[in-house]
């Protein structure tokens, strides 16, 4: 992930709080930092049958939006970071994201993560469409965490011997270590395996442990290392729960479908179990 710069946050027309935002503002606490506030909405059916035209329909829309982001940015109050704000009209919210994200460049999209049960009509779960064609990397914000990141837990690949999956790792790693940084979190190393470790993934080196091999590549404490038999996704969310972990960084290595460092929809999996907010980076 590459500095923080251009933060791209997701604002929910449905909701009153903007857990997203919020983050963007805690990430973005720099000065020279600008997060950018997005809102996307589109007419019901009533709306377009009551207007004159689908043209009044649309304006009704951008005015009321403008109305309710106004609001959400003057509740932000005074920040570090440079705010900007933007009012789209789409009946596809997530596809308008991701497009207007990898427009201007952003460094970081953040949404809050979309609530398994009892769904919005105008606002559905599209989480899986961020995560598989985002541009940038993807973080989902938890409504009920504060985002106060004191444990960051890194999930990483090390059965698979590819490169494709080392330099995933090292991405994962490399964000989670950025960010455990910027916010003053530890940071932890979880990896899931079913038969054993492929030590092609690793540098060569003397170890007492594969835990203090796998420390010492990654440049964290070994006492912050965990190797767990088992299903990827067990494995992840069980460690993520008994660290009370703040964020789960996960990788993402193909633009289509889920893939790399968590196999086949693991990641997609975790996301309707975690507990913390979750970064999927590539």
């Amino acid at each position: 992930m590459s500095a923080l710069n251009y933060i791209f946050a997701v604002i929910d027309p449905t909701q009153d709080s903007q857990p997203a935002l919020q983050r963007a503002i805690t990430l973005a606490s720099e000065e020279d930092s600008y997060v950018h506030a997005f809102l996307c909405d589109y007419s019901s059916e009533q709306e377009l049958n009551d207007a004159s035209s689908k043209h009044e329909a649309k304006h009704q829309v951008q005015v009321r939006s403008q109305e309710l982001l106004g609001k959400v940015m003057t509740a932000v109050g005074d920040v570090n970071c440079k705010l900007g704000k933007e009012v789209y009209w789409n009946k596809s919210w997530a596809k308008s994201a991701t497009l207007a994200s990898g427009r201007q460049g952003a460094d970081l999209l953040i949404k809050t993560i979309s609530p398994s049960r009892e769904k919005t009509m105008r606002f559905k779960s599209a989480d899986r469409y961020l995560l598989r064609n985002a541009s940038c990397p993807v973080l989902l914000a938890l409504p009920e965490q504060s985002g106060d990141y004191k444990k960051i837990v890194a999930a990483v690949d090390l059965e698979s011997a590819d490169d494709t999956h080392m330099r995933l790792n090292h991405a994962v790693i490399s964000s989670s270590r950025q960010l455990a940084e910027r916010t003053g979190a530890e940071l932890y190393v979880v990896s899931a395996y079913v038969d054993q470790l492929n030590q092609d993934l690793l540098e060569e080196q003397e170890c007492a442990t594969q835990q203090e091999q796998i420390a010492r590549t990654f440049g964290i404490p070994t006492q912050h290392v965990f190797l767990e038999r088992g299903p990827a996704r067990d494995v992840i969310l069980e460690a993520s729960k008994r660290l009370n972990a703040d964020m789960l960084v996960i990788g993402t290595s193909a633009r289509k479908g889920l893939a790399g460092a968590l196999l086949g929809n693991t990641a997609e999996k975790i996301l309707t179990d975690i507990s913390c907010d979750v970064l999927a980076v590539s």
